[in-house]
Order: structure tokens, then C-alpha cells, then sequence
């Protein structure tokens, strides 16, 4: 099976997702943190929330500077990619809230999900709007995506593998 070109939309979608599973410690009640160590991320598309493809499957370590110092890199990647937080609740192991991008996609993203010291599991339906008139369609073209991300911790990091 050969990869799939991931569009702008998708690409920036994964970039808002991947900053919203960031936010999960930096703004929870309870500040919740991730146990620092070697983290494995699964992450698939779908057009329909039927069919998926997978994206990405990586491993991370994530050092325990990294546990504790999430809130300004979140507040920066939202800002670089000039989106904000519409709505976000997350406490008791549950996230739930809407990121809007308001660009020339106007890209929106209904996050929800569940997430302990040790894993997360976010389940992601986007939307955005492309003006299709330059390829000889519509002026305008909504689209719809989901999104599944999934991670969890596999053990320590070996010591070469700490950023």
C-alpha cells in the first residue's frame, strides 16, 4: 500500500490536533500531566468515519521537563497556525471542545476523547471550506474529516533518545 499525499487541510488539521492533545495537561483543573518515558502515537483519517488510513505511527520520548512545560508551546503552535480555542473542557480523564481556524479554510475541529497519566485516546471531525473555483468548481466546497489519535506509554526512554 502507498501513501496518500496528505493535503493543506489535512496537514494543518493534524497540526491543530496534535497542539490540542498537547493542551490535555498545560489547561486541565486538575493538572493533569504525562508520564514522562517512550510514548507510541497512532494516528488515521477517514473521509466518511468508515474507512481509515493510516497517517502516522511513531514513538516519542518525552522527558520530564517536557511533562510539566506544555502551556506556552501550546499557546504558540495555536497562534502560529492562527487558531484559537472556541471551547475546551478537560477534566476527570475526558477532553471535549472545538478549535476554529478562521483562514481561507476556515477550518474548525470538534475534539473529544479520553486520556490518563498514561495513554489518550481523541477522536477528531473536522471541517473546513475550499473555494474549488480555480479547478472549475464550486466557489465553495465544504469538506469533512475525521480523525483518530491514540497513544500511550511503552516504557523509559533509552538515554540517547532524550530531547
Amino acid at each position: 500500500m502507498s501513501a496518500r499525499p496528505v493535503s493543506p487541510v489535512a496537514a494543518h488539521a493534524l497540526a491543530i490536533v496534535a497542539a490540542c492533545v498537547a493542551c490535555i495537561p498545560a489547561i486541565a483543573a486538575d493538572r493533569v500531566k504525562f508520564d514522562a518515558g517512550l510514548w507510541q502515537h497512532m494516528n488515521r483519517v477517514s473521509s466518511d468515519g468508515a474507512s481509515w488510513q493510516p497517517v502516522e505511527t511513531a514513538r516519542t520520548c518525552l522527558s520530564e521537563a517536557q511533562t510539566t512545560s506544555w502551556d506556552a508551546q501550546v499557546r504558540e503552535q495555536i497562534a502560529a497556525a492562527h487558531c484559537t480555542i472556541d471551547r475546551l473542557s478537560v477534566a476527570d480523564g475526558r477532553i471535549s471542545g472545538v478549535i476554529a481556524c478562521p483562514g481561507i479554510y476556515r477550518y474548525r475541529a470538534s475534539v473529544s476523547g479520553q486520556y490518563t497519566f498514561r495513554a489518550y485516546s481523541i477522536d477528531v471531525v473536522s471541517s473546513a471550506v475550499l473555494d474549488m473555483s480555480r479547478a472549475g468548481g464550486s466557489a465553495k466546497s465544504p469538506i469533512t474529516r475525521f480523525a483518530q489519535w491514540r497513544g500511550h506509554r511503552i516504557g523509559a526512554c533509552r538515554p540517547s533518545a532524550t530531547r
